[in-house]
């Protein structure tokens, strides 16, 4: 299971690639992950809590109890935790980061209802919690089916962010032809430098060539600078400092695909995922104009360049 939602009362869910964790929240000092998330309002907020029920209910599902009978949680572990519980989060509360989230602007607009919505339709999409047992990728249970022909739509400019990116021979000749019909593809995904799973990069890296004769534009995350902390702490932050760990893609600046499904074969075939698909020229133009902003200080850009025995063999 990899999927990633936060939803409250059937009202309101905050869908996206970021886990719970220290460090998915830039509360731990030695990593830090670049994700990103929507916040969500309206008929999709409902949608994924379904999804959540159909989930929790589903045959693939087992109580905690089921894995530890013999040690049955009892009342006075229960009350003792709970106490621990309660001393840990009164500690926290002088932590400076819940300080600095007290000041955040976006839960100031919350709070005061100010907070801005871009409306428009939302699609949710998600893999059906049988795709555990499936045997091959179909429509009935598997996420990318489904997505595909919404990227097809594409006819100017299609922008993918994925962490984990390892296409098959199949995408990168779909990328082929979408350039051939004018659309400018531009891929970021992690370097060997920021990229935590070192065999993931070793799937993607067999691409690179591919992806750049098809006319993909083509560009890897850069890690940042390692501090004497971050060096230290190496079994435990991973590969590097800084990491991509967004997973989204834009339709010509008028629809964004947000949510935990990476380019990859795991995502594909193996893990449950879940995104959702808006509608909202504001938010897809905004992600845009941040990627043509930011890529050139964010990422290295790939490029094909020809050898000195390459041009020796072709006579130039």
């Amino acid at each position: 299971m990899h999927s990633e939602s936060m939803t409250a009362d059937n009202q309101v869910t905050i869908v996206g690639g970021r886990n719970i964790g220290n460090e998915y929240f830039g509360a731990k000092s030695t990593v830090d992950c670049t994700d990103l998330d929507v916040l969500a309002v309206g008929p999709v907020a409902g949608e994924v809590s379904t999804m959540f029920d159909r989930y929790w209910n589903s045959d693939w599902v087992f109580p905690i109890r089921a894995f530890d009978r013999e040690r049955a949680i009892n009342e006075k572990a229960l009350a003792e935790a709970r106490v621990t519980f309660a001393g840990i989060v009164e500690e926290e509360k002088a932590d400076p980061y819940v300080e600095a989230l007290r000041h955040t602007p976006i839960l100031k607009q919350l709070r005061f209802g100010e907070l801005t919505f871009s409306w428009g339709r939302a699609i949710l999409i998600y893999d059906a919690p049988g795709k555990v047992e499936a045997t091959e990728v179909a429509a009935a249970t598997h996420l990318a089916p489904a997505l595909s022909p919404f990227i097809e739509k594409a006819t100017r400019e299609l922008i993918i962010i994925s962490a984990y990116f390892v296409p098959s021979d199949k995408l990168v000749e779909f990328f082929r032809q979408l350039i051939e019909k004018g659309v400018r593809v531009r891929i970021l995904t992690n370097s060997l430098a920021s990229n935590d799973v070192g065999v993931v990069h070793a799937g993607y890296m067999r691409y690179r060539e591919a992806l750049l004769r098809a006319g993909v534009e083509l560009y890897e995350f850069k890690p940042a600078p390692e501090s004497r902390e971050t060096k230290q702490n190496k079994k435990w932050a991973g590969s590097s400092q800084a990491s991509l760990h967004a997973k989204t893609f834009g339709l010509d600046r008028r629809a964004m695909f947000v949510g935990s499904f990476n380019l990859d074969p795991r995502s594909v075939a193996l893990n449950t995922e879940m995104s959702v698909l808006f509608e909202s020229p504001r938010l897809a133009g905004a992600m845009g104009g941040s990627f043509d902003k930011n890529i050139a200080e964010r990422a290295f850009r790939l490029e094909l360049k020809t050898t000195r025995a390459e041009q020796s063999e072709s006579g130039y």
